[in-house]
Order: structure tokens, then sequence, then C-alpha cells
């Protein structure tokens, strides 16, 4: 059994899921200036090969284990299948301590992510062409950037943080990807964040692509005169390709 204590405003939760979600899910990609600088650099090598590593026309089948500081959630994810079906929940538990209907949100959040799939290059969608390259080795290529608003009325959130992309500069492929709030902020005058972090690392997989294996985020802050804290962790196995 999961123990804690710790308090949780639902909708703040429900604003970060919908930003992770809306990361992945934004439409488009950063067009590039047509200059030699710009095509011959990793980022633009990365944003100009993202639409044919995001085609969903093969995928695959997951094991997916979800946790978080309340919250387990073991389950079988099928990102082709039709809404609904896309999850077959193995095994799940909810602390004594956290309210039972906070389950089905985490499992529509899980939904709603492998509607959109698990593949690395969708989080280029929030990389502008002109970030900044912090080092470059021959390995690994990482830039910082102030994400890309999507349109949503949580992009207040999203204008807090600041994000990373390691690139590899031979392929293009995403290796890793993060969101920090480089310090604390208030949301919707309701909340004080005063810690946030989200990383996701990058596995390949069987054809070549890379997909978000591990997630990982943290948050902390008070709302309504009360502290809260959350740790979850994402993990993705490739079970078989989709349809077998």
């Amino acid at each position: 059994m999961i123990h804690t204590r710790l308090m949780r405003p639902e909708n703040l939760y429900r604003v970060v899921g919908t930003i992770v979600c809306l990361l992945m899910c934004a439409s488009g990609v950063p067009s590039l200036a047509a200059d030699d600088d710009a095509v011959t650099s990793p980022l633009a090598l990365a944003l100009g090969t993202a639409a044919i590593n995001d085609s969903s026309a093969s995928d695959y089948r997951y094991r997916l284990d979800y946790q978080s500081l309340t919250i387990k959630v073991h389950a079988e994810v099928d990102p082709q299948a039709q809404d609904g079906e896309r999850l077959e929940i193995l095994d799940s538990e909810v602390a004594e301590s956290e309210k039972a209907e906070r389950l089905d949100t985490v499992i529509a959040d899980i939904e709603r992510g492998a509607a959109q799939g698990y593949w690395c290059s969708a989080l280029l969608k929030s990389v502008p062409a002109d970030a900044s390259l912090l080092s470059q080795t021959a390995q690994l290529a990482t830039y910082e950037f102030d994400p890309i608003p999507t349109g949503d009325r949580n992009d207040d959130f999203l204008e807090n943080l600041v994000g990373e992309v390691s690139i590899d500069p031979q392929t293009g492929v995403v290796r890793s990807f993060r969101l920090r709030a480089p310090k604390p902020f208030r949301q919707a005058l309701i909340a004080r964040i005063t810690e946030f972090e989200l990383n996701t690392d990058c596995q390949p997989a069987p054809d070549g692509r890379y997909f978000a294996s591990d997630f990982r985020m943290h948050i902390r802050g008070s709302a309504a005169f009360r502290d809260f804290e959350d740790e979850v962790v994402r993990r993705l196995t490739i079970l078989q390709t989709s349809g077998q």
C-alpha cells in the first residue's frame, strides 16, 4: 500500500497534464531559415526530419508503468487502437489519502497521451528554430529554448518554463528533453509553484525511431494555504508491433 499525507489541488494537476499532452500534440514543425548554417545544424536536421520520424504508419504495443506518490498503474498500451480501447489495465493502486476519482483522471491522461503516440520527435513541436546552442560534441548537441506557445489557455504556466533538448548531430534524433522552472512563480492566482522539472529520456525502437522510454516529473508548491508535492515516473517498454 502507498502512504502519503500530501495535499493536492486537482485543478493544478489537470493544468500540468494538459501542458504535457499539448507539447507533444501541437500541430506543425517550426520552419527554418534558408541559410547554410541553419541547414547544417543538428537542430535544423532534427526539425527537418521530425515529420518523418513522427509518422504513425508503424507503431508498437507497450508495457506502461506509472507511479506517483499516491497512485500506481500498470498497463499495456496500443496507441493505434480505437478511443477507449488503447489501454488494458493490468493493475492499479491508490493510497488511502488520495481521492479514488484521481485514478480515473490519471487513466484518462494516459489514454489521451497514448492517442498521440510516444515518439520523441513530437517534442520538437515545442522547440523554436532559433533555440540557443548550449554545447556540442560529436555525440550530442544540447539546445536551450523558451517553449513555443501551444495556443491553449494554460500557456501562462508554460511561459514560466525553460526547455532543453539534446539531439544526435549525426542523425537528428532527439535523445532527451527537459522543462524546468528557473524560479518560483504563481499559477492562476491560486497556487505558487516553487519547483517544477520534467525530464524525458529517449530510446531506439526496432525501426530506428526514438520513443519516450522514461518520463519523470517533479512539482512542489502551495495552494489554499496548503503545501503540495508530487513525483511522477512513467516507463515504457516495447512489447511488439501494434496489431500483432
